[in-house]
């Protein structure tokens, strides 16, 4: 049977339609996951300033990590940074699509 993937992993048909939550939505999660890592990619270095002028410190002085050290969860991107070569942050972002929204 085919499968297709989600960020949680692969599923299959007979499997999503035992869940209870809309498959069909969650199945754009991982191409919009790696279109937002793309994003954030392409704008490391006003990432580097942002966390500079927020810490007050030179922009030479802040690493980015690469992707690969990046963390996800449910609805959040998570890029580590090293400042000064010793302290690390970490910057946090929504992931698209995953915005809760509050009706009044």
């Amino acid at each position: 049977m085919t499968t297709r993937n989600l960020l949680s992993g692969p599923i299959t048909l007979s499997e999503a339609k035992s869940k209870s939550r809309n498959v069909l939505h969650a199945l754009r999660f991982p191409l919009q996951k790696r279109e937002f890592y793309a994003r954030i990619e392409r704008q490391r270095h006003l990432l580097s300033h942002i966390v500079a002028h927020h810490l007050n410190t030179d922009i030479a002085s802040v690493t980015i990590s690469e992707q690969e050290h990046w963390i996800h969860g449910s609805f959040n991107l998570c890029v580590p940074v090293l400042v000064n070569n010793a302290a690390a942050v970490i910057v946090r972002f929504p992931l698209p699509g995953r915005n809760l929204r509050m009706d009044s």
